[in-house]
């Protein structure tokens, strides 16, 4: 098992950082189905302010660099107001 981490900024609005935890607040079983068949065992996201850690425990070594740009663009389209 291998560990990651992520950190990342939400711009510094509170409509934005209301909006990314509405979006996080239940996640989708599709969604966590999604992250188990690519390898993703274990994801938690911890919040202090407007900075984010995300802990992963993957079963493989190239989760990391393609969840975090999809995270990035998840993030990006939240905090735009397109999710």
């Amino acid at each position: 098992m291998k560990q990651y981490g992520h950190t990342i900024y939400l711009k510094d609005d509170p409509k934005i950082i209301e909006r990314y935890l509405e979006h996080h607040r239940a996640i989708w079983p599709e969604v966590e189905r999604g992250l188990k068949s690519i390898g993703i065992e274990r994801m938690l996201i911890f919040m202090l302010g407007r900075q984010l850690f995300m802990f992963m425990e993957t079963t493989t070594n190239s989760i990391p660099s393609a969840t975090s740009r999809a995270t990035r663009r998840a993030i990006r389209a939240i905090a735009n107001g397109k999710r």
